[in-house]
């Protein structure tokens, strides 16, 4: 996020592909589950990924959604940000991380996501977020996804709409 979010004039950082170099908008198309072999071994089945440019990236250990999707929200490791896991114990208690359950059901009362992940996503600026409509209001959301201004999706061929939108509206970046 730091490099992706800065200021207008800011070099980027040397790893990032030369085509971002003065680029004026950002979309950050999230895959969740999609690897850089399995992408490679159908092309032919994603012709729009295919003809992108980059390359394979490292993600963070252990590599599960909700670890992921924070590590790129907050820029941070597991370690610094608090969400080490799919499940994690939090005071003797077993939390899904994903449906924020514990044991004795929603456990939003007992851990509550802003204190758990308490690092501010997207280096504190409020980015407009297009994911599923049913995810918005859930405690992870709440977690990772704080202040940012959530753009639901019901079908998932209006993604690519609601994206197109905020791009000609003028947005700098978008997280979908």
């Amino acid at each position: 996020m730091p490099a992706i979010l800065a200021p207008r004039g800011v070099a980027a950082p040397s790893w990032m592909p030369g085509i971002v170099q003065g680029v004026r908008q950002v979309v950050l198309l999230v895959l969740d589950g999609l690897g850089w072999d399995q992408l490679q071994e159908r092309l032919h089945l994603a012709p729009a990924l295919a003809s992108m440019t980059g390359g394979p990236i490292t993600t963070v250990a252990p590599s599960t959604t909700s670890t992921a999707l924070t590590s790129i929200t907050t820029g941070l490791t597991p370690g610094e940000h608090g969400i080490v896991g799919y499940r994690i114990d939090i005071a003797g208690d077993v939390l899904n991380v994903l449906r924020w359950y514990g044991s004795s059901g929603d456990a939003r009362r007992q851990v509550e996501p802003r204190v758990t992940q308490p690092f501010a996503p997207f280096m504190g600026e409020s980015v407009p977020v297009v994911s599923k409509a049913e995810l918005e209001g859930s405690a992870f959301t709440e977690a990772h996804l704080r202040g940012s201004r959530p753009r639901g999706w019901r079908a998932a061929s209006s993604l690519a709409v609601t994206v197109g939108g905020l791009l000609r509206a003028g947005e700098r970046f978008v997280y979908a």
